[in-house]
């Protein structure tokens, strides 16, 4: 590892960062087993290789005297004219980020300075983020420090499951129970089937038949195919992909990828043909996939992404906010000039939820 200083860091520990590599991928699997998917090791390499331009990204941490890494976090470097600006290792397929290891407060705080101070950057963009996570409210109380300004990034529907299948789909809307018992009906009679995937072999045979379903979708073409599959590959590796197909004569009519994960069922993508839309196929197919995650994989919350689209509030009790919070270097022209432009429209617009 290179860049390695002790400036500022508490006792017997210092600071480093260096490019993305194999040995932090190797690291963060070794922490993240309670950690959903989208925060997994696997999710974040494949992002790091396939969504971003080569060597952007970068991982700043915190070690100790024997060179194990304490606290770790990924962010994405952008060049700019006068300073770059960092960013949360993420991208538009994730619902979530973080920090990795130890996250009180003193550290995450230390080193976001340090990265400040050795960088130069202009700002850090930390998004999105669990509102009530430790590594949250540890950059929330260092807000003056860093001249943050925090924002809503998206609303997240999610469910706690606390009984069976039956009890869950029970506490449901009427209509949509109705829908669901009809169209489970219907289907049956025309000689539908529903199955499930998760192993690396069947999902090399059977990813194909999504990518399919979306084309006949009603939905944009998917922005990177790769990325998909690469990371549906290595959580199959895992035991935490789950692929749903809802088959009506030979012809799948539509698919879901779910992941399991730290004891959360992800519900990650959606397709239907819409030529079978009056079957309703993607309602009968999610009830088949939250009977799976709940009686099988005895998962205890179901996260619905990002969105707040009124759909979703027939399958999920609950919603939540991600948040965003950006950070400022004001000791350089470039950190005022990047609070002008990203901090000062949020807070004359009102966006700004602290």
């Amino acid at each position: 590892m290179t860049r390695v200083t002790a400036s500022s860091a508490p006792a017997g520990l210092s600071y480093g960062s260096a490019p993305w590599g194999a040995s932090f991928v190797q690291w963060i699997a070794s922490q993240d087993n309670a950690l959903q998917a989208d925060l997994a090791a696997y999710w974040l390499d494949a992002t790091a290789r396939i969504m971003l331009p080569e060597r952007s990204v970068y991982c700043h941490y915190l070690q100790n005297q024997q060179g194990e890494i304490v606290l770790l976090l990924p962010l994405v470097h952008h060049n700019g004219v006068l300073a770059p600006r960092f960013s949360l290792l993420t991208s538009f397929y994730a619902s979530l980020g973080c920090f990795y290891g130890n996250t009180e407060p003193t550290l995450v705080q230390g080193l976001l300075q340090h990265i400040f101070g050795h960088w130069r950057c202009c700002s850090i963009e930390l998004a999105p983020l669990a509102e009530d996570a430790s590594d949250t409210c540890a950059v929330l109380g260092a807000t003056t420090v860093f001249n943050a300004v925090c924002f809503e990034r998206f609303v997240n529907y999610y469910q706690p499951i606390n009984s069976d299948f039956a009890g869950y789909i029970a506490g449901r809307p009427a209509l949509l129970r109705h829908t669901l018992k009809r169209k489970q009906k219907k289907i049956a009679a025309l000689g539908g089937e529903t199955r499930l995937y998760q192993t690396v072999a069947e999902l090399q045979q059977q990813l194909v038949h999504f990518h399919q379903v979306y084309q006949h979708s009603w939905k944009q073409p998917e922005y990177s195919s790769r990325f998909i599959d690469e990371v549906c590959l290595a959580a199959a590796s895992c035991g935490d992909v789950r692929l749903g197909l809802l088959t009506l004569q030979q012809q799948v009519i539509a698919a879901q990828i779910w992941f399991v994960r730290g004891g959360v069922a992800s519900i990650f993508k959606l397709a239907y043909n819409a030529e079978f839309a009056h079957l309703s196929p993607g309602t009968v197919l999610t009830a088949a996939m939250f009977q799976q995650v709940i009686d099988i994989d005895a998962v205890s919350c179901v996260d619905y992404g990002m969105g707040a689209e009124a759909y979703k509030a027939d399958w999920m009790a609950c919603k939540r906010r991600r948040i965003g919070i950006l950070l400022f270097n004001l000791r350089s022209v470039s950190g005022w000039l990047s609070w002008c432009r990203h901090a000062l429209p949020r807070l004359l617009l009102g966006r700004t939820i602290r």
